[in-house]
């Protein structure tokens, strides 16, 4: 993973524990599916919400692989009930009818497998990790001030644009990134978009404000192509305080501007 991934990038979205979380409530197309790479293989997403918690586990030894009876280990020490649940977040009604479009010039970018190509300003740069592709403004990698974008698909059907799965999806990350430390978070809207134009991928667009070493907001754009088999996360981080005046123009058109393949 990059280094520019800091702690700033609190909200980092490795998709599979909230896909996992809608799964299990019989979310829109519930159906099993293939495990999402785990956190050794897909890269960790710098923004909106979600790292998925390894958790301890119990690997069997390999068959013939030599094995010993640990000293049982003393009954832990109580410290008290655990704290309670956070409270649910407000999650704001989701509009319709916004269209991203495209990034008016730039420089077309295509991910390793082909499969997407969106475009970029012509003064970022582009990183790949696992199966991530990362986007900076060049030379900031390790300006924690600066923008950063991850792109990621992964092998998943996940609609989020029907009924309450979006507002679903969103309190689950959300409850997540609040574990994880995130504070003053709150979700500023939820957005069913249009990629591009019309004729355009539909998308679920969800913003939301927190503070990691400073107030930031990050967006986090959903969309499943029709005719793949795959859910792509477009995800970004920037500082509050250039979000609307500089820096959501940007990322809008980036995230307009993607095309994919099957």
């Amino acid at each position: 993973m990059p280094q520019h991934l800091t702690r700033r990038a609190l909200l980092a979205l490795a998709p599979t524990a909230a896909l996992a979380t809608i799964a299990a409530c019989g979310g829109p197309n519930a159906t099993p599916t293939p495990a999402p790479p785990t956190a050794t293989t897909a890269p960790v997403i710098s923004t909106i919400m979600v790292v998925v918690r390894s958790g301890s586990a119990v690997i069997p030894s390999p068959t013939g692989q030599n094995t010993f009876t640990p000293t049982p280990m003393p009954p832990p020490v109580p410290t008290g009930p655990p704290p309670p649940p956070l409270p649910t977040l407000p999650i704001p009604t989701a509009t319709t009818g916004l269209v991203l479009t495209p990034l008016a010039g730039g420089t077309p970018y295509t991910t390793p497998d082909g499969r997407a190509t969106l475009r970029l300003p012509n003064d970022w740069e582009a990183q790949t990790s696992g199966e991530g592709s990362y986007f900076s403004p060049r030379g900031a990698v390790n300006d924690p001030t600066a923008p950063r974008v991850t792109f990621t698909g992964q092998p998943v059907q996940l609609n989020l644009l029907v009924g309450d799965a979006g507002a679903m999806y969103t309190q689950t990350i959300a409850q997540q990134s609040r574990d994880r430390g995130a504070t003053d978070l709150r979700v500023l809207s939820i957005d069913r978009v249009t990629l591009g134009g019309a004729g355009g991928p539909p998308a679920l667009r969800v913003v939301a404000t927190y503070t990691a070493d400073g107030p930031v907001i990050s967006e986090q754009i959903i969309v499943q192509p029709p005719g793949t088999d795959r859910t792509y996360f477009f995800i970004t981080i920037a500082p509050a305080n250039e979000w609307e005046t500089r820096w959501r123009p940007i990322l809008d058109g980036m995230a307009g501007s993607l095309t994919f393949r099957p």
